[in-house]
């Protein structure tokens, strides 16, 4: 049986939602609470949800017509933006952090935004708690900052994030 390549993104398979399940977990603090209903919900109303080495890294991605989708991030961009694609996570697991795992998640999903015509790619990261290392990677690929907000989590802690964008031109056939 072949292996398939860890930083080769796929769709998302339900046999490995424990696993992004866990993932999610161990970053909690900087993403937001997840369980297996909600997580299918994302991954089925998402216009792009990908993952890597069976659950290892993931990145979902949404689009101004996810109605079921209820965060003043989501919000922010939605005043600013008719049409937008809004990151609701991206995460890449310790084993593989460092690997170009995340750029690679990036690449795939910016080249298949480029094809479907173009447009915004958004997204927030926390000042609050902090997260220096996804502000220096997403600037590092392109986001510039756009704005800042804070509001309160489900878990009752109040959140400071810095959202960035980064428009997606069209390819050319």
């Amino acid at each position: 049986m072949m292996t398939a390549n860890p930083i080769i993104p796929e769709p998302i398979d339900k046999a490995h939602y424990a696993a992004l399940l866990a993932l999610n977990e161990r970053v909690v603090e900087k993403t937001a609470p997840l369980n297996e209903a909600k997580l299918h919900r994302f991954v089925t109303g998402a216009v792009y949800a990908r993952q890597v080495a069976q659950g290892e890294g993931l990145l979902i991605v949404l689009d101004e017509t996810a109605d079921f989708y209820d965060s003043p991030n989501f919000e922010f961009f939605a005043d600013r933006h008719g049409s937008f694609y809004y990151v609701d996570r991206i995460i890449v697991g310790q084993a593989l952090t460092g690997q170009g795992v995340g750029r690679r998640l990036y690449a795939d999903l910016t080249e298949w935004i480029g094809r479907s015509g173009g447009g915004h790619l958004c997204c927030e990261v926390n000042t609050q708690p902090p997260n220096p290392v996804s502000h220096k990677f997403h600037q590092a690929i392109g986001f510039t900052a756009c704005g800042e907000g804070s509001w309160t989590g489900d878990e009752g802690k109040t959140k400071h994030v810095h959202y960035y964008e980064m428009a997606i031109a069209p390819l050319k056939s």
